[in-house]
């Protein structure tokens, strides 16, 4: 049935006048989009009830920049313009905003999250849903500041619209203040990879990548050897950017490989509890097997070795010039190689800890990753749980089909590479102990290991067990016992 769209645009600036103690983010661009008739039924139907809005306003703020773009297309999309992803948001948001008779206000935050921090603290309610990095949200989170979404009508968090991985990872003591559906799209491309060169590892004899993956051979052992067999000097006896590395990257993946090996900082007990669990024999073994290739400056690169130069390209440009042969990094940056370089590119999942592993885990940048919160202010919670429920359902419907051809175009170079983006995204972990941060405890597990080329965990943890835990155990209060 053909769909008939038309779209009026109404653009508001909107001044509010503010308490002493809160400032509304600066330089902020306001658009309130009303979408017109869309015949067709999106088939991720919630089973939600009708209803009809009449016209009333999901008030939204995004961050300004996105690996997707300039200004996200996650939420807001004011015309079709070619762009697919734009226009499957476009799409979506025409569709359901004739349906429920709603407008979407898009907010631009040009400052920083305290700026919401603030207003939420001094009662204004401004925003109905605010999008931002996970780990820049989660700080804010214990601070009784947003709602559980559990607790928002209509919010289903079991529902495959919903990432599960953020909902089992994010929740403490059963609360869910921290939500990531099918709504965003930045933490999928904030997800981690390997990419390799097919050629190299053709010339290496290092045979068939791809059917090694499938056979759960693909382990960090495996890739260190690789690694070493890769690297070589170009001659001169110096350790430099012209040389032939195994291995490229920036010191933050360190991490991703111990996640990868199916270390955990925490896990939760039946009454979703965090509980430490970094301190294992195991941790001290993956960490041994890692700092082997990744701190070895003949075997491999890291962006922060080379600060003479431009160095957060460091990984990238060795990679477009044929000069590695690994690279771990965001999924993003394998659409960079693809589009500027020649290089024929494979994609991987990170490697496992041993062939016994049942599975290849990854994570995403929780730095960077979007997720979203509805401040604790926020009024109209029937409606704000509605869309946000059938935002998320109709996102999987419109949205993620084109995110994943896109990817899968992008990348697929070979008929197994959409096999293998499965598998990446089939199992991205949340850990809470990582996001939160307690006690410093990220850089005893890489940057101070790093910046020592030694494996000198067990006494890092010994010196900062109790700061976690106390650090943990606040956090665990703030959600069991909420203000």
């Amino acid at each position: 049935m053909k769909r008939i769209v038309s779209l009026i645009l109404l653009l508001a600036a909107v001044f509010v006048v503010l308490p002493a103690c809160a400032q509304k983010p600066a330089e902020e661009s306001e658009t309130t989009i009303k979408a017109a008739a869309s015949e067709s039924t999106p088939p991720n139907d919630p089973g939600l009830p009708d209803m009809d809005f009449q016209g009333a306003k999901l008030r939204t703020l995004v961050p300004l920049t996105s690996v997707i773009g300039a200004v996200p297309t996650e939420i807001y999309a004011d015309s079709m313009n070619g762009e697919s992803l734009n226009d499957a948001a476009f799409s979506r948001n025409s569709y359901l905003m004739e349906k429920y008779d709603f407008t979407i206000v898009h907010t631009v935050l040009k400052d920083n999250l305290n700026t919401v921090k603030m207003l939420i603290l001094s009662g204004n309610d401004e925003y109905d849903l605010v999008v931002g990095p996970v780990k820049n949200i989660a700080v804010m989170a214990p601070n009784t500041l947003f709602y559980d979404l559990n607790e928002l009508p209509y919010i289903d968090m079991s529902r495959d619209w919903w990432t599960q991985g953020a909902v089992t990872g994010l929740s403490i003591a059963g609360r869910n203040y921290i939500g990531v559906s099918d709504l965003m799209l930045d933490d999928k491309q904030r997800t981690f990879a390997t990419m390799f060169n097919k050629s190299t590892a053709d010339n290496l004899g290092i045979g068939n990548l791809y059917e090694l993956v499938d056979e759960g051979g693909w382990t960090i052992e495996k890739m260190e050897q690789m690694i070493r067999l890769a690297a070589h000097d170009n001659g001169d006896g110096k350790i430099g950017l012209d040389d032939t590395f195994g291995m490229a990257s920036e010191h933050s993946s360190f991490i991703t490989y111990l996640i990868g090996c199916g270390v955990r900082p925490t896990s939760k007990d039946q009454d979703d509890i965090p509980v430490l669990t970094l301190y294992s024999e195991k941790t001290i073994d993956v960490i041994d097997r890692v700092l082997g290739f990744f701190c070895d400056k003949s075997l491999s690169a890291m962006a922060q070795d080379y600060k003479d130069t431009d160095y957060w390209d460091t990984a990238g440009n060795l990679f477009k010039a044929g000069r590695v042969l690994f690279v771990t990094g965001p999924i993003s940056w394998a659409q960079d190689y693809i589009a500027n370089s020649t290089v024929d590119t494979g994609v991987l999942p990170l490697p496992k800890y041993d062939e016994a592993q049942a599975e290849y885990i990854t994570m995403t940048q929780y730095n960077h990753a979007h997720s979203f919160v509805v401040p604790l202010t926020a009024k109209n919670t029937e409606m704000i749980g509605f869309l946000i429920e059938v935002l998320s359902a109709a996102s999987r419907e419109y949205v993620m089909p084109e995110y994943y051809a896109k990817v899968k175009s992008r990348y697929v170079l070979d008929n197994d590479t959409p096999r293998m983006l499965d598998i990446i995204f089939g199992n991205v972990i949340y850990d809470v102990g990582l996001i939160y941060n307690w006690g410093g405890l990220s850089a005893a597990i890489s940057t101070n290991l790093i910046s020592q080329r030694a494996n000198t965990f067990a006494s890092e943890y010994a010196m900062i067990e109790k700061v976690i835990k106390n650090a943990m155990n606040l956090t665990i209060e703030s959600y069991t016992n909420p203000n």
